[in-house]
């Protein structure tokens, strides 16, 4: 790449991260002032009242929270050769060199 063309894209690849960066810093400011227009603005009055107003937390839930799971059912059958050890004998002939191949069926003939 010649300087010229570095110097390009080093202008260009600037320019998008000054908009970004700009652009984040703006809607940030701008989500700020659209708050206290709206008059959502916390203070520290509004802050007590509402933590007064909640009643304490129960330590022992009423009923047990229930989520997602998941299950794995294992299944267990005779001669069962693992997938992993089905490739890996698969491809290990690809692998092995001649010499090796070759001794092996000599002493299979005698």
């Amino acid at each position: 790449m010649k300087v010229n063309e570095f110097m390009k894209w080093n202008i260009r690849v600037s320019a998008v991260y000054a908009i970004g960066i700009w652009g984040m810093i703006g809607s940030f400011g701008f989500f700020q002032l659209r708050k206290k227009w709206r008059g959502e603005a916390s203070s520290p009055e509004t802050d007590k009242e509402v933590i007064m107003d909640t009643p304490p937390l129960d330590p022992k839930p009423a009923e047990e929270k229930r989520g997602s799971y998941v299950d794995h059912i294992i299944v267990y059958r005779e001669n069962f050769v693992p997938y992993s050890t089905r490739i890996y004998n698969f491809v290990k002939p690809f692998f092995q060199e001649a010499s090796d191949t070759t001794a092996g069926s000599d002493t299979s003939e005698k």
